[in-house]
């Protein structure tokens, strides 16, 4: 399995695994790479037939392809009796109706929409393409608490021919509850299924269902997701490594506790000084972001690899007398670059307002 996360240096092995995923999430075919390559030579072998499958999938993607019909009706779906189908993961599906392409936010595909739960109560939904399918399941997570069923917001794969062609089955999950707040953490049985239960056994009962769908197994599975999907997407790889082939791990909140007593409330009190105005606004943070790039000396691709490294002060943004500030020449005031710089540098109390 590959998890595609940011890192300052690659491995051989580690980048051909990582871009055999992204190739199979921008052309929707799975590549075959020279797994047994080492050293400078293996290496570049790999490369090379790596490149090699990338010319050849340039000119026969799956938006060329007829792909894999499904071998049963939409709805003949809700008739099947999947209590047992997973041992441990006792599930059902409550409804299956065809969406057309033109309803699909993912793309231009139909699709038998089905939707159900996982005991006690873990709300589905599954995107099965009737045309194009690829023999590909892809799995989304979901933002903060969860709370609802998103299968429409795949991050890292969002536009991407696949996706939009319907060469992958798609499925998320509410993560075991349907309101936006933490009730539901009081119970034991509820949290486990937020912090790592539910995600298995979505990837479990969705393989299930797409086996009899299409009367044939998916032959890779993939996970999308970004903050809690990317905590969800790490604690997939560390508890589960053989659910899926590849993760793209997106901005993961894997500190969830810290993120959300301290972080949260750290920013708030830093941009709202003493209970004032936004010191930095949405409106502040495209010329902030470019500034802090500058200034930390990023290249082209505007990635900082080691945030830790830069030594960059806001102060190099202070606005002097008489001067505007401008997209191309960022100034702040001294309130803003207090809070710029207690976000950035978080030591002792929050910056007091000026």
């Amino acid at each position: 399995m590959a998890t595609l996360s940011r890192r300052c240096r690659w491995k051989s092995a580690t980048f051909m695994a990582t871009l055999a995923t992204a190739l199979a999430l921008v052309t929707g075919v799975s590549v075959a790479l020279a797994a047994g390559a080492t050293g400078a030579t293996g290496g570049a072998q790999a490369a090379s037939a790596a490149a090699s499958q990338v010319a050849k999938l340039a000119t026969t993607t799956s938006a060329t392809s007829p792909g894999i019909a499904p071998a049963m009706s939409c709805a003949g779906l809700t008739s099947l009796d999947l209590a047992a189908a997973v041992p441990g993961v006792p599930f059902e599906v409550t409804s299956a109706t065809e969406l057309a392409a033109g309803s699909n936010t993912l793309g231009n595909w139909a699709a038998c929409e089905v939707k159900g739960v996982i005991a006690p109560q873990i709300h589905f939904e599954i995107k099965l393409p009737e045309t194009g399918w690829q023999a590909n399941y892809l799995q989304v997570g979901c933002g903060g608490l969860c709370g609802n069923v998103n299968v429409g917001n795949a991050p890292a794969s969002a536009g991407c021919v696949p996706l939009t062609s319907g060469a992958f089955a798609v499925a998320s999950s509410d993560e075991c509850h349907y309101q936006g707040g933490g009730l539901f953490s009081a119970d034991p049985t509820l949290r486990a299924d937020f912090g790592y239960k539910s995600d298995h056994q979505l990837a479990q009962a969705a393989k299930a269902v797409i086996e009899r769908y299409y009367g044939r197994a998916a032959d890779h599975a993939y996970f999308d997701g970004c903050s809690q999907g990317g905590h969800q997407a790490l604690t997939e790889a560390q508890r589960y490594p053989t659910d899926f082939d590849g993760i793209i791990a997106g901005a993961p909140a894997n500190n969830f506790t810290a993120l959300n007593t301290f972080s949260h409330a750290w920013t708030a009190q830093s941009v709202y000084l003493g209970g004032g105005p936004a010191t930095i606004t949405n409106a502040d943070l495209p010329d902030l972001h470019a500034a802090v790039l500058k200034g930390c000396g990023a290249p082209a691709d505007g990635i900082i690899a080691d945030p830790l490294s830069c030594t960059w002060d806001p102060a190099a943004i202070r606005c002097k007398a008489g001067q505007t500030s401008t997209s191309a020449d960022y100034r702040t005031p001294r309130a803003a670059r207090r809070t710029a710089r207690a976000v950035t540098r978080p030591s002792g109390p929050p910056p007091r307002p000026t």
